[in-house]
């Protein structure tokens, strides 16, 4: 079983959206601090917390336990002067208006989640959210609440211990926890779940804040003591990241993704989360992620080994950026934005992948699993996915239609290779895993070392290196570790790539002439049809640009 764990979203939704066009799972959890501001204006926001502030300010005096709304309400029925009673009024005003964006905002982000089709979703409030069973996200969460998935118990408490300036007390997710009780800890302690899903992180456990030492809870961590989860998943704590090792547990927080300014006033970005690879109850490895644009990045991976953890790092850059929040000129340009072809492809392709099948998401597993075989052979390879499953459109008895890539010495010269003599594990390995059951198709195969080479020499003649920059531009990867210090090299040489990308104009309008193409269009079209699935009329107008562009 595969999980991909997000937290800290902070009202990044477009962001959230990427991240499950690109990337596949068999469960996405997505846990805490899902919207980040009440309001949609920045002013209204600061009017607010400006009234919040003289309020809890006098609160704290009269009626420190009392929620501040209530508090505010019960000031109405006593004598206040004409400035205070006016501030009252427009405070409990604003509050409401909180409430009402704030479900308007959980209701788009429902929208999104109810167009996914491949994978589960379920969610966690952390302390700037409403409680979630007020709003159309209640069948997704899980707070105070046990499911399970795929033999897994998963339990979820949420929100903080902690006053959140800025966001309503009413309606809010509470985390009730004093010296003398704790509701985490009645909680987990009888929910006793193998995937441990909280907000605020255990004391002692990815909770140390630079300022302060550690703000963890204290229940939660007695709770762990006693239940022993096979997995924690936290967040709140942004820079505190990464995935330990304690006893029998794993405890990991990938960071915060969406951006977010820190209590120094730092600005910190986002993009961050984990993957979790589970087998018959046992953490395979954990890889800490990062998405940019349409593409995931494997930053560390975390790999238990006996009684200890095994940190590798993948992405020396990435990783200190996280480090020390610096974040620029990380991300790859988006390919081929000059290229208004290519713009008009992708535009179609991820309308459709909105939809994405879940047998989509069982061929793509299959590959990585290939991949992964194959990597601890010694010879690494990856995919460009080509077809229904690049759209996110397989169905039961669709082909996989793939683009090998593979290392080997480079050839000497640009004619192809059959995957087979160069690789002499592919075939078998597609058998032993069920290439019965998903018919391969290998469309093309390229060695990268010969893409390397005519990068190097900067050869525009070079058909393999131009097969390669089109895969790249339109195609979406699977082990895309393998492929990435190409593109680097790639990117590198950029008035060489831009002149390269140029030339794919006539291969994509070639490929738009193909009636096996248009039919694949038609195909898809008809499968949302079945799902009730309306195309809207700017996706239409793109289709129509997209199958003229030959004239």
């Amino acid at each position: 079983m595969e999980i991909i764990y997000i937290t800290d979203i902070h009202g990044a939704r477009a962001h959230v959206e990427k991240l499950l066009e690109v990337t596949f799972a068999d469960l996405y959890i997505v846990s805490g601090d899902l919207i980040y501001s009440p309001f949609y204006s920045p002013n209204t926001g600061m009017r607010f917390l400006e009234l919040q502030d003289i309020f809890h300010v006098m609160r704290q005096k009269d009626a420190p336990n009392m929620e501040i709304e209530k508090y505010v309400s019960s000031l109405l029925n006593g004598g206040l002067s004409e400035e205070l009673k006016s501030q009252a009024e427009e405070y409990l005003r604003l509050s409401e208006r909180a409430l009402s964006v704030m479900k308007e905002k959980y209701k788009k982000m429902e929208t999104m989640f109810s167009m996914v089709r491949k994978a589960p979703i379920i969610v966690l409030p952390g302390n700037y959210d409403m409680d979630l069973s007020l709003t159309t996200l209640s069948q997704r969460q899980i707070h105070k609440k046990v499911i399970e998935i795929e033999g897994l118990r998963i339990a979820g408490y949420g929100g903080a211990n902690m006053r959140t300036a800025g966001i309503p007390e009413q309606g809010m997710a509470k985390f009730i926890e004093s010296e003398s009780y704790s509701e985490p800890y009645d909680f987990f302690s009888k929910a006793k779940p193998d995937i441990l899903v909280c907000h605020q992180p255990p004391y002692g456990h990815l909770d140390r804040i630079a300022s302060f030492g550690s703000i963890g809870s204290l229940g939660i961590a007695r709770a762990i003591e006693e239940t022993k989860p096979l997995v924690v998943l936290s967040g709140h704590i942004h820079e505190n990241f990464g995935c330990e090792y304690s006893g029998s547990t794993f405890y990991i927080n990938p960071s915060n993704f969406g951006a977010v300014e820190t209590i120094e006033g730092k600005f910190m970005d986002g993009g961050y989360y984990a993957k979790i690879s589970i087998e018959n109850k046992v953490v395979q490895k954990v890889v800490l992620k990062r998405v940019e644009e349409y593409r995931p990045y494997d930053i560390v991976d975390y790999i238990p080994d006996g009684d200890t953890l095994k940190q590798v790092v993948l992405d020396e850059a990435r990783y200190k950026g996280l480090q020390h929040n610096v974040h620029d000129k990380l991300s790859r340009a988006v390919p081929v934005t000059h290229v208004e072809e290519i713009k008009l492809f992708n535009a179609v392709k991820h309308f459709f992948r909105h939809y994405e099948s879940r047998e989509t998401n069982d061929r793509i597993k299959f590959l990585k699993k290939v991949a992964l075989i194959m990597e601890e052979k010694g010879t690494p390879i990856a995919f460009d996915l080509v077809g229904s499953t690049l759209f996110g459109m397989a169905e039961k008895g669709s082909d996989i239609d793939i683009v090998v890539y593979y290392i080997d010495k480079p050839s000497g010269h640009d004619a192809d290779n059959s995957i087979e003599e160069k690789i002499g594990d592919f075939s078998r390995i597609l058998k032993e895993l069920g290439s019965d059951q998903y018919q391969v198709e290998v469309v093309d195969a390229i060695n990268l070392k010969d893409v390397e080479k005519a990068i190097l020499e900067q050869d525009f003649q070079s058909t393999v290196t131009g097969r390669f920059i089109f895969y790249r531009a339109i195609c979406r990867p699977v082990h895309h570790r393998i492929i990435r210090s190409y593109e680097a090299l790639l990117d590198s040489k950029d008035a060489y790539r831009k002149e390269m990308e140029a030339s794919m104009r006539d291969v994509i309008t070639t490929l738009v002439k193909t009636s096996r193409h248009f039919e694949s269009f038609r195909k898809y079209e008809a499968r949302l049809i079945d799902l009730d699935v309306p195309i809207p009329q700017p996706i239409r107008k793109r289709l129509k640009q997209y199958f003229q562009m030959e004239e």
